[in-house]
């Protein structure tokens, strides 16, 4: 079965050991890992069988390589990050219940397994996680990440699109979700034509040149410093003026627009 993302063998429950222990086979994915959180019920032990992963056991690093065991006990904060893309884990809790909780969490495996996520999960997917994990005695930490990131000029992805260079700073992968930004190169003609965007609010910010932007009924000339605000749900366009190329940051919340961004950085792989 996959539970949070990762495939969990039940080896032996609960029923068969009289409530004393439950082992669980797990294939860990680098991406999914959990959140620190603590058991309050029941110790939990570790043992790589694959891959190597660096367990956080309250104050203590422990850098685990197949053959390693692990001792995590009960009302401790832990969790672990994955050094190798993926590793298998062999999982004891005493006593057990804890097998319940992957149970409940769990679905039939399917053909393809869900991509790692590109940004934090939703909030409701959260709530209903700390709602479940509370029903088993597992206290779940949820803590702002520093996933501060910069990006030098000069190392950003780099992709001429339909006449325009657009150099790709940052996806819904390096916001956490909430937007992207991309620096264009205009030439002096007309833009893109009239389109909607349904899911996501766009925003422009005049580097360089200058340009008009026809939002709805509204026309807007933008010239070096200028910002425009185009909201989702009203056609829009834009031309740059006279015979110099306009350069331009283009943010876009929320993110809609984050799996065209993605999509740009393919075609720049390939």
């Amino acid at each position: 079965m996959l539970c949070l993302g990762i495939k969990a063998s039940i080896l032996v429950e609960g029923e068969d050991t009289q409530g004393q222990f439950a082992i669980i086979e797990t294939e860990e994915r680098k991406g999914f890992e959990p959140p620190p959180h603590i058991h309050t019920r029941e110790d939990e032990a570790f043992y790589v069988l694959e891959g190597e992963i660096t367990y956080y056991v309250a104050d203590k690093v422990i850098h685990a390589t197949p053959g390693t065991y692990v001792y995590a006990p009960r009302g401790i904060e832990h969790t672990f990050k994955l050094n190798t893309e993926q590793a298998k884990v062999l999982v004891s809790v005493y006593p057990s219940g804890f097998e319940k909780f992957v149970k409940e969490l769990s679905v039939p495996v399917p053909e393809q397994l869900p991509p790692v996520p590109d940004g934090p999960p939703d909030a409701e997917e959260v709530q209903k996680l700390i709602s479940i994990a509370a029903k088993y005695g597992i206290k779940i930490n949820i803590e702002p990440i520093n996933n501060s990131y910069v990006l030098s000029k000069g190392l950003e992805k780099a992709i001429w699109f339909l006449g325009t260079l657009i150099e790709i700073k940052a996806t819904g992968k390096e916001t956490g979700g909430t937007f992207g930004l991309i620096e264009e190169l205009n030439p002096p003609v007309e833009g893109p034509p009239l389109h909607i965007h349904h899911n996501e609010d766009e925003t422009f910010y005049i580097l360089e040149g200058e340009v008009t932007f026809y939002c709805g009924e509204k026309t807007i000339n933008a010239k070096p410093g200028a910002y425009v605000f185009l909201p989702r749900g009203i056609p829009h366009k834009y031309k740059v003026e006279g015979n110099q190329p306009a350069r331009m940051l283009t943010i876009m919340f929320l993110l809609g627009l984050n799996s065209f961004l993605l999509n740009l950085e393919h075609l720049h792989k390939n």
